[in-house]
């Protein structure tokens, strides 16, 4: 996919601090939660999930939402739960009986932006991960996608309304690098136009590697997951946006329960395919937290992103106060915290994972 685009390397905004971006976007809350007479509407906009998927929220209670063709498409997956007296043994059965075998991707139940996702090899990368997760928490270990390409589709739905709608397509690609059977990984990284001015990200990540020759002609991806955060590029995708999509998103969506606003990061074969939509399979869905994040594509502007950002918490409040109209109670701000410090607190812990 890289050959749709010319770029700039990096914007000058991309990796800003989340405040100096949602500075502009909180002042603007503020209006709209005088506007329609209460701040928590937002956490109602999704009513089948925790306090709408704005923090907190299980990625498996999210799942079990989806109806029989929602959740065919999701990548086959399995929930753990780290106990200290668990051996690796009772993991691998768990993965057996769910016919899943390596590689896997395990991921936080709770968690955001990429925290605590790992590629999973081995049984004794397994082995690693459990000693290393917080106890008693939850875990995914889901099928490694077998499609080559990712993209985050937003889609909204009024309640008031039969179907929903595409609102932004992100095209997420993994940076590479290629071997030149000279220079060291730690050299191409900085050779490179984009990766560069990331070494912050990418330097950590690689350490154990920074100094090996990489041999000529072979490819090395720079992140494994798809989250800009951690040094994936995003693309403005909103061309590929079709009525063939449309639909497919509304056979998945308008079947899962209490589902009026997010994001679907998906993995996909081709950009035909994607636009039909067809051959993809799920592998989280965001709530009310999610980023139309196309804003991130490196060609974008500052304002447009704040522009982008307000319409979507515009929408967030319109469709939360259709749904305190139909009688939908509000979430008390104790309830907010609570969720918020616990989500904090084990993002923290998922540090010991990498």
């Amino acid at each position: 996919m890289k050959i749709l685009f010319k770029n700039k390397s990096i914007s000058w905004f991309e990796f800003l601090p989340s405040w100096v971006m949602y500075l502009p976007v909180a002042v603007y809350c503020l209006y709209l939660s005088i506007r329609y007479k209460h701040w928590a509407l937002p956490l109602i906009a999704n009513p089948g999930i925790a306090l709408s998927g704005m923090v907190g929220e299980e990625k498996s209670a999210v799942f079990k939402q989806l109806g029989t063709k929602g959740k065919a498409k999701v990548e086959p997956y399995i929930v753990c739960i780290k106990q200290i007296d668990l051996k690796l043994d009772h993991y691998l059965a768990q993965l057996e009986s769910a016919h899943l075998s390596f590689p896997v991707v395990a991921k936080p139940d709770i968690g955001c932006r990429g925290a605590g996702v790992k590629l999973i090899d081995s049984p004794e990368q397994l082995h690693a991960y459990i000693n290393n997760y917080p106890n008693h928490q939850q875990f995914l270990l889901q099928k490694k996608a077998d499609w080559p390409h990712e993209a985050g589709i937003f889609y909204v739905r009024f309640p008031n309304q039969e179907s929903g709608f595409i609102l932004s397509i992100t095209l997420k690609i993994l940076p590479t690098i290629i071997g030149d059977g000279i220079n060291s990984i730690q050299q191409l990284i900085e050779q490179d136009p984009r990766a560069q001015h990331l070494t912050h990200l990418y330097f950590p990540a690689l350490s154990q590697r920074l100094p090996e020759i990489l041999p000529k002609g072979e490819i090395l991806e720079l992140v494994f997951t798809g989250n800009h955060c951690r040094g994936a590029i995003f693309k403005d995708g909103n061309q590929f946006i079709t009525n063939q999509l449309n639909s497919a998103m509304n056979e998945i969506l308008l079947d899962m329960d209490g589902f009026y606003y997010g994001r679907l990061d998906i993995k996909f074969k081709d950009l035909d395919s994607l636009q039909k939509g067809e051959n993809f399979s799920i592998l989280e869905i965001n709530g009310a937290s999610s980023e139309a994040a196309h804003i991130w594509d490196s060609n974008g502007t500052f304002f447009s992103a704040i522009k982008v950002l307000c319409q979507q918490y515009k929408i967030l409040y319109q469709i939360g106060d259709l749904h305190r109209r139909n009688g939908y109670p509000l979430p008390s701000l104790k309830h907010l915290l609570i969720a918020w410090k616990k989500e904090r607190a084990l993002v923290q812990d998922y540090q010991q994972l990498y």
